[in-house]
């Protein structure tokens, strides 16, 4: 039986189950499919051997605007539980997942707008507790190992956050640029600014002069530019500001060699970091 998806919004109530699913920890593994990277590691740690978890997004493609192939709607509809962002920030995704029997919409649990909860170490401690939750209501019998896998999440992303903090504690500057606010969450968290110069593809030369102005004035000596995000203002405006950009990745997608054990989302939240810590010329200076 299945009663169509169930979006989940709070910890108490995050899955309805309605249909048969696997209720023993010695039977096959459960399926688990998310839409982007971060949630799929997320995923993986917390299901650990009982789960099986198919990564939806591919390097290069913009998760945003995707479109699903059969295969992947089937997967969808198929899975024993479906971890998306929710809120439109996967239209392909959120309208496939309407035929998934559980759905776990991670951003009307954590609350706010701002979609990218994976870039904040200390939101995806939450995000862990969630993803732990919504698979013990699918697998009630494999309560034990979600549990001490929630655990392993949180070691992670705690070591992360305590990294964070150290790191950007003593910086002469406070303020690094990129085009959108993928990065608000984490900024608010460190105590630094992530001033957002704007995505239009045919900036007025005055915004771009005030753009530049902005810059030169955060005293930063790196600009950057995100992945599937137009940075044509970024750009004109670094360029007047005789500024260096480069890019911060916001992890959406698999790193483009693929993803071999060493290449995590903990190693690769280490790359932003140390690229921020360049940018702001702190005492734990990454390359700038």
């Amino acid at each position: 039986m299945r009663a169509g998806a169930a979006v989940i919004s709070a910890v108490a109530s995050l899955v309805t189950v309605a249909g048969c699913g696997v209720t023993h920890v010695d039977a096959p593994t459960i399926t688990v499919v998310t839409s982007l990277y971060p949630l799929a590691q997320a995923v993986s740690t917390v299901g650990a051997a009982q789960v099986k978890v198919i990564d939806l997004t591919s390097p290069g493609v913009n998760p945003q605007t995707m479109t699903l192939s059969a295969t992947q709607r089937h997967d969808i509809a198929t899975a024993s539980l479906v971890v998306d962002i929710g809120d439109g920030f996967q239209p392909s995704v959120e309208s496939a997942a309407k035929s998934a029997r559980h759905v776990l919409a991670l951003l009307p649990a954590i609350g706010g707008t701002n979609p990218y909860v994976w870039l904040d170490p200390y939101i995806m401690e939450r995000v862990g507790t969630l993803i732990q939750a919504a698979l013990t209501k699918v697998e009630p019998s494999a309560h034990t190992v979600f549990t001490d896998g929630e655990e392993d999440l949180a070691s992670e992303v705690q070591s992360l956050d305590i990294d964070y903090q150290n790191s950007l504690s003593d910086c002469p500057n406070t303020t690094f640029v990129t085009s959108n606010d993928a990065f608000v969450r984490m900024d608010r968290r460190y105590d630094v600014v992530d001033h957002v110069v704007g995505t239009s593809p045919e900036p007025s030369a005055a915004a771009v002069k005030a753009a530049a102005a902005a810059i030169t004035a955060s005293g930063s000596t790196t600009v950057f530019k995100e992945p599937y995000v137009n940075s044509t203002m970024l750009g004109d405006a670094a360029s007047v500001a005789g500024i260096k950009v480069r890019t911060l990745s916001t992890l959406e997608t698999p790193p483009a060699s693929g993803p071999p054990e060493a290449v995590t989302y903990s190693n690769l939240m280490e790359v932003n970091l140390n690229s921020i810590t360049g940018a702001l010329q702190c005492s734990a200076m990454g390359q700038n």
